[in-house]
């Protein structure tokens, strides 16, 4: 097993463990089920995260979102995880 797998099963378990989705980093995310596929993670970016539906401004009418098929990381823990 080379270091790069290492330190994915490592970030793994401990994102598992503490109920995070993921990574959230500057202009990405990445779910624990596809962990690092950027194959350069940094520990000064990438902040454990939980995943998030995202939301489009609904153009029919202004002011108002639809939700959409596409997600996002969000730094932190999920509300619903929050006590």
């Amino acid at each position: 097993m080379n270091n790069r797998w290492a330190i994915r099963e490592i970030v793994k378990n401990w994102l598992i463990t503490h109920g995070y989705d993921g990574l959230a980093g500057e202009d990405c995310g990445c779910e624990i089920n596809d962990l690092m596929p950027c194959d350069e993670p940094s520990i000064y970016q990438c902040r454990a995260g939980h995943k998030e539906k995202f939301f489009w401004m609904n153009e029919d009418k202004p002011g108002s979102y639809r939700e959409g098929n596409d997600w996002v990381m969000v730094e932190g823990k999920a509300y619903r995880d929050c006590k």
